[in-house]
């Protein structure tokens, strides 16, 4: 255990950390026997987008997809773990994957509403860090449009149906629920992220 955290008194269930440098410090010492190993910056890298569109019998379709496929995180902010502050709702990604007696395989170290020790277990710790990639749907936009044989007999130029929403689909390695276009933090300033859906009507005279 580092010499500066020996107030946190290790218990069944509580984050090892080991000093593979033997300097009794888990720190950063800048020489060769350095403790910690870097895993990585925290920059989005390879960002993607890319649009499919097309049509066929009067049937049309547009959908953009972007993403990106690298970008190493730690989460930060009031939930990026288990009781990072107690006065928050609670991440429910984290429930049945902590560390209890009869799940001693857990992925995660144990439950605790103390605030040191929760940090001690959670915060800055390998087993925190992911790779925020993802591949997200945008925006979809399918329509109809009418044929003209019975556009004309209502005195109509056109007339198109269409369904349009965004951020239908995702597929990301993110493990703890988050948005992963929120990046690092778990604290959304704005609105809670959502997707949306619309019918449309389009009517040429």
């Amino acid at each position: 255990m580092p010499k500066n955290n020996q107030a946190v008194a290790l218990r069944p269930g509580d984050t090892k950390r080991v000093d593979v440098a033997g300097t009794g410090n888990i720190t950063n010492i800048g020489n060769e026997k350095s403790s910690l190993v870097y895993a990585g910056d925290g920059t989005p890298h390879f960002n993607f987008g890319f649009n499919l569109g097309g049509s066929w019998k009067g049937f049309d379709l547009n959908a953009f997809f972007q993403g990106q496929l690298k970008q190493n995180i730690m989460r930060s902010g009031y939930m990026a773990y288990p009781f990072g502050a107690i006065f928050t709702n609670q991440n429910p990604a984290f429930l049945g994957k902590t560390w209890t007696e009869g799940n001693q395989d857990a992925l995660f170290p144990r439950l605790t509403v103390n605030g040191t020790r929760a940090k001690w277990n959670y915060e800055n710790n390998d087993f925190m860090l992911q790779n925020n990639r993802y591949i997200r749907l945008k925006t979809l936009i399918v329509g109809y449009t009418l044929p003209q044989r019975i556009t004309e007999k209502i005195k109509l130029s056109k007339v198109r149906f269409y369904f349009s929403g965004n951020d239908l689909w995702e597929a990301t390695s993110v493990k703890d629920g988050f948005d992963p276009e929120m990046g690092e933090s778990s604290i959304n300033s704005g609105y809670p992220f959502a997707r949306t859906w619309s019918f449309g009507l389009n009517v040429g005279f």
